[in-house]
């Protein structure tokens, strides 16, 4: 819909929806995650934040999981831990998390931890910290004045 208005009620209102986990399989049956993913990248901080928002509950569900992947997802919410917005940083560090973190588990097999995994856990645990910092210290939300 090209009014900002009514798509930033729209995707408010899949946010929400999304946090129950038996309507997660009904937006994502009527083929809302693509436009979620697309709605990442709106110029829009609120659309951003609500989309981001979705696909971190969203990615809860294995099947949704799988479209967010398929459908781009990953490159807009790393975009989004740059970003300017807190609300939308969180909401992509808990995605990405929700996503990728499974791949970084131990071996299933044999409960070890293999030194690939184990970097890229790190690297990504160290992506999400250096991204909320940057984004806080960006904002005015870090200061040197708690030393005082």
């Amino acid at each position: 819909h090209p009014s900002v208005k009514v798509r930033t009620r729209t995707v408010g209102v899949i946010h929400n929806m999304s946090s129950d986990v038996g309507s997660i399989k009904i937006i994502r049956t009527g083929n809302a995650i693509k436009e979620l993913v697309r709605m990442l990248a709106a110029p829009q901080v609120s659309i951003c934040g609500s989309a981001a928002g979705a696909i971190q509950n969203m990615s809860r569900e294995q099947a949704s999981k799988q479209e967010i992947v398929e459908a781009g997802g990953v490159p807009p919410l790393l975009d989004l831990m740059f970003g300017s917005d807190v609300q939308s940083q969180v909401c992509a560090a808990g995605a990405l998390l929700n996503l990728l973190g499974p791949q970084l588990e131990s071996d299933p097999n044999t409960g070890i931890q293999t030194p690939f995994n184990l970097s890229q856990r790190r690297g990504l645990s160290r992506l999400v910290m250096l991204s909320v910092v940057t984004g806080m210290a960006f904002h005015g939300l870090y200061t040197d004045d708690a030393e005082s």
